[in-house]
């Protein structure tokens, strides 16, 4: 099953420059969701990229 998409955002470069480096599709911000039967837990964003 495809998870249902929402809007787009931007994935930055993990070394604090502004550039961005892939575009991805938020998926989920539910705390409770699975990600790899793991739950995704709060502060934390499901993204397909």
């Amino acid at each position: 099953m495809r998870p249902k998409l929402h809007g787009k955002c931007n994935l930055l470069d993990w070394c604090g420059k502004d550039e961005v480096v892939a575009e991805g599709h938020l998926c989920s911000s539910d705390p409770k969701g699975l990600v790899n039967n793991a739950p995704l837990g709060p502060n934390a964003m499901e993204v397909m990229v």
